[in-house]
């Protein structure tokens, strides 16, 4: 990547669960080559050992939390429930620490002093803010923050949970207040200029209009795990919240990665395969059912053959519900969801009354196959249980990743991103 003086992580460093022996494969190893000072703050994904393994790696601390004792039932229950903070391994880790630890022992800058924390620039600072699980911050941190965003410097909020993400407002409430923290960042006293945060996955900009003045609201959480689908993002769905002097900019200057037709032909090639595989395997699992049921009314238990039976009629009303056995009807390349991503475009702007954003999706006529397929996956995101965690299931190792960094820097007193 080109030169940085630091690079700071917006959240779940470990995916999908915190522990500290996996930073040797998930943090030391692939960061190793990078020269410089690196940051992070703790996302949900982190806080499963409760900061453990994040304050080891980035705050040098290897004692980890103590908890307090559980209060009322709920807390007994989660204080058995949760996941519980590994030891160490210091022959794994150590030597990578020593090889190349977050922090630079032989730079000026000391190592990260807790999970939030600020940093001067020169003409910026930057505001790092811890939102734990939740996505809020509690009453000693929001007073902190309130501390380090007054004065007239420049700021840059960065966070684990983006305050605009998906279209929709996300202010993360303060405890102990009726403030926010984006009621901090929009006052002009305050003077923010962008909120950075991660947690979705993938990229995200939305160039807010604040009393008068623009504050970019970022998302960029592509550069680790799977990628979040765009193309279910509506365009012109402004979040309907919004503060009296806000407003929200229109769609040709939103900015997505990937661009919902590359979203849409990706998802569609990681969809139509596992759409069919799922059907064999209820065709299959129906099968049995049927033969367990007749064996069962032939031993004369009627009831059991009943219930036995109320599996299979779910499962394929399910299935007819949700367009699945559609899958059945296509053919040729398309079988195996292969959907040209200028198609997919040309569908998406048609869809939505928009121009899309590849020059050579203009020219493209979405042919018939192509928008069977299409109708089909494009709807999944609305089709209940099944699919609501659809991208983590469709989650591929296989290139494209399109995983991206966000590099920013000030130049003649303007912020470049």
């Amino acid at each position: 990547m080109p030169r940085t003086d630091f690079l700071v992580l917006c959240s779940d460093v470990i995916y999908p669960a915190g522990d500290v022996n996996d930073y040797a494969d998930k943090f030391y190893i692939p960061y190793a080559d990078y020269a410089d000072q690196v940051y992070a703050l703790p996302g949900n994904h982190d806080w499963y050992d409760l900061l453990h393994g994040f304050l080891y790696a980035f705050c040098n601390t290897t004692a980890p939390f103590s908890v307090p004792k559980p209060r009322g039932v709920r807390e007994w229950i989660a204080r058995l429930l949760w996941r519980r903070a590994r030891p160490a391994d210091a022959e794994l880790l150590e030597p990578l620490r020593t090889a190349s630890p977050p922090w630079r022992p032989d730079g000026d800058k000391p190592i990260q002093p807790a999970p939030y924390f600020a940093i001067d620039t020169g003409p910026l600072r930057l505001v790092c803010i811890d939102t734990g699980v939740r996505g809020s911050l509690d009453a000693e941190q929001g007073e902190w923050l309130a501390r380090v965003s007054a004065g007239p410097k420049a700021k840059i909020l960065l966070t684990g949970k983006p305050l605009i993400v998906d279209y929709k407002r996300r202010p993360c409430p303060i405890e102990g207040t009726d403030r926010t923290v984006d009621d901090i960042v929009r006052a002009a006293e305050h003077n923010y200029v962008a909120a950075i945060g991660g947690d979705i996955h993938n990229y995200q900009r939305y160039p807010v209009e604040v009393d008068g003045r623009v504050i970019q609201y970022v998302v960029t959480g592509g550069g680790g795990a799977y990628m979040h689908a765009t193309h279910g993002l509506r365009p012109g769905s402004a979040p309907a919240d919004l503060p009296p002097g806000v407003r929200f900019p229109p769609e040709d200057q939103i900015r997505l990665y990937p661009l919902r037709g590359d979203s849409l032909a990706f998802y569609s090639r990681q969809a139509v395969p596992y759409l069919r595989r799922l059907l064999v395997s209820a065709f299959v699992a129906t099968g049995l059912l049927l033969t367990i049921a007749a064996l069962l009314l032939f031993a004369g238990m009627v009831l059991a053959a009943v219930v036995v039976l109320i599996v299979p009629v779910l499962l394929l009303g399910y299935l007819y519900y949700a367009r699945a056995l559609r899958v059945l009807t296509i053919k040729g390349p398309l079988r195996d969801g292969n959907l040209d991503p200028d198609v997919a475009s040309a569908y998406l702007a048609e869809r939505y009354g928009m121009q899309p954003t590849r020059p050579d999706a203009r020219r493209v006529t979405v042919p018939d196959d192509s928008r069977r397929v299409i109708e089909l996956v494009l709807p999944l995101k609305q089709r209940g249980l099944l699919v609501k965690f659809l991208s983590e299931i469709l989650d591929s190792d296989q290139p494209p990743f399109f995983k991206q960094f966000l590099r920013c820097w000030v130049e003649d007193d303007r912020l470049i991103m």
